[in-house]
């Protein structure tokens, strides 16, 4: 990338019923200089809250900003919903980086320079860390191959991945298909990390860009949805992140043993039996080849 003459940023969201936080992220992505951006509407809804954003939308138009709206009707997940809008941008705006942003993030002042400098020095992907409300701030986990866990240090099994909640993407990255598809929620930045190694990808983790990440909006934590695609994730990645069928075989083993704990723990903490049905209902789509979206009705 060229010190000289930078190819241009698009911000790229997909939005998800909170209209305030999309509108907040996309002030803030303007704050920092991405003045055009991609709106991808996942909330089927049949467009109540993109009309309550509209309003917020002209506004920042007024101000300068370029945003394009794809509005599939339906919610697509992240990983289809993130490759349909890299292709609008690559047909709106050609080659240029993406700044892919979760709707309930906010970039601090600076943060889109600060991943820009990244690519400048030889990133194909720069992630920005996300600071939540309770204080912490992470930009990375740990996936433990053979068994499905997530944690926070590395571990032998385990390989480093970037979050996908704030990614600075090159040209050469932000083309589509990036994400894999078989993914409809959670999974899909750790997939997407172990492929970019296997392919020796720079990544880069930017201290000095932050944002501000308010996750309990989106995450639905303990709802039907969340732990359904969870476990799905999980008994995809068994195969996604094995080199050969004996680990893949390796791989469910660990996670016959690894998600029925899980669900019993979350089970017994919520009081909820949730996570128990979600993992024989997840685990027998899988089995079969299948996916639901169980996208929640709109309140």
């Amino acid at each position: 990338m060229s010190a000289d003459a930078p190819p241009p940023t698009v911000g790229l969201i997909l939005h998800f019923r909170h209209h305030a936080h999309t509108a907040a992220c996309l002030a803030s992505l303007l704050a920092d200089g991405v003045d055009r951006a991609v709106l991808v509407d996942n909330s089927e809804d049949d467009g109540a809250s993109l009309a309550l954003l509209r309003p917020p939308l002209a506004g920042l138009a007024a101000q300068g900003m370029d945003i394009a709206i794809c509005e599939p009707g339906r919610n697509l997940g992240f990983s289809a919903g993130v490759n349909r809008g890299l292709a609008e941008i690559r047909k709106r705006f050609g080659e240029v980086c993406v700044l892919l942003i979760n709707n309930d993030a906010k970039l601090r002042p600076g943060a889109h320079h600060a991943l820009g400098e990244a690519l400048d020095r030889g990133s194909e992907l720069a992630v920005a860390p996300q600071q939540s409300s309770a204080g912490v701030t992470t930009a990375s986990a740990f996936y433990h191959r053979s068994t499905g866990l997530l944690l926070r240090e590395s571990r032998p099994g385990t390989y480093e991945y970037l979050s996908g909640c704030c990614m600075l993407l090159s040209p050469r990255l932000a083309t589509p298909p990036l994400f894999d598809e078989d993914f409809f929620f959670y999974g899909d930045d750790a997939e997407l990390g172990w492929r970019l190694k296997q392919r020796g990808v720079r990544q880069a983790k930017v201290p000095t860009a932050l944002v501000e990440h308010d996750a309990a909006t989106g995450s639905r934590n303990g709802s039907m949805f969340y732990e359904y695609h969870m476990v799905r994730a999980h008994w995809l990645l068994a195969g996604k992140v094995a080199r050969n069928r004996a680990q893949h075989v390796l791989h469910l083993a660990g996670r016959a043993l690894f998600l029925p704990l899980r669900a019993s723990l979350r089970a017994f903490r919520q009081r909820t039996m949730v996570p128990v049905r979600a993992l024989f209902s997840a685990t027998r789509d899988v089995a079969l080849g299948r996916s639901r979206s169980l996208t929640p009705p709109p309140h």
